[in-house]
């Protein structure tokens, strides 16, 4: 063969060898996905009174505070629960909505305060008492406030003579004994030779202890009034029975 025939030849062959070589696997490689923007996380909102992030109990809370301090008190929430502490104290995990503050001090009058609660708010309430404590009662004090006991002293009797308009001015001593219990008054005068004693029952009012008596002919109406720890305002008004007294003794009896 010529040599032109042997390069035809061999052209042919490297054909037909490359028709049959697999042709190279090209591997695709997936396209990513764009990513998404990150969502920014929520953030707590925090109290002036908390720290850092600190986060509170469930609800509200309140401060409660008095001048002056150290005073009892019983908190009503707005679901009617009770909480009882001493001032300055926080009560924590309160419902919002109204809320009643009760202080109770030793001898004095108890005080209320009322207050609206907000969701997740820590509120200070601080109240001015400004009722003064009263200062406890001594027995001996107590006693002396009643008119239990025996009082004397002398009266000045005026009384006029047969209804007339001129006027007798005599002194009488009296003696006034009260039970214990102030239910019953005992009356005794020494302005006759035998003096007469007079129980019956009394009844006070106020400072004043009244009580009445009569006997065959006429009617007495008497009164005690305090003055002072051991003396009082003795006044008896009598006169004959179905007419208006005219008679009367006044005077200031001690105990």
């Amino acid at each position: 063969m010529n040599s032109p025939l042997r390069f035809l030849i061999l052209l042919l062959s490297i054909f037909v060898i490359a028709q049959r070589s697999p042709a190279p696997i090209v591997e695709e490689k997936p396209t990513p996905a764009p990513q998404q923007p990150a969502k920014p996380k929520p953030k707590h909102s925090t109290n002036s009174s908390e720290s850092g992030s600190a986060r509170r109990s469930p609800g509200s809370d309140a401060l409660i505070d008095s001048t002056p301090d150290g005073v009892e008190f019983d908190l009503v929430d707005a679901d009617g629960k009770h909480h009882s502490g001493k001032t300055p104290e926080t009560v924590s995990s309160l419902p919002a909505g109204l809320t009643k503050v009760r202080f109770k001090r030793a001898g004095a009058t108890d005080q209320t305060r009322e207050f609206r609660l907000l969701p997740n708010q820590y509120a200070t309430q601080a109240f001015n008492l400004s009722e003064k404590a009263h200062s406890p009662t001594s027995p001996s004090q107590a006693s002396n406030n009643t008119f239990a006991g025996t009082w004397t002293g002398t009266v000045r009797a005026t009384c006029p003579p047969g209804g007339g308009p001129s006027a007798s001015v005599s002194s009488s001593d009296y003696t006034i004994r009260v039970s214990s219990n102030e239910k019953t008054v005992s009356t005794t005068w020494a302005g006759l030779r035998i003096p007469p004693a007079h129980e019956t029952s009394c009844s006070r009012h106020g400072n004043t202890l009244s009580w009445n008596f009569g006997e065959e002919w006429q009617r007495s109406t008497c009164s005690l009034t305090l003055k002072g720890r051991n003396s009082a305002t003795f006044k008896r008004t009598f006169g004959p029975k179905g007419v208006p007294p005219k008679c009367e003794d006044v005077g200031l009896l001690s105990r």
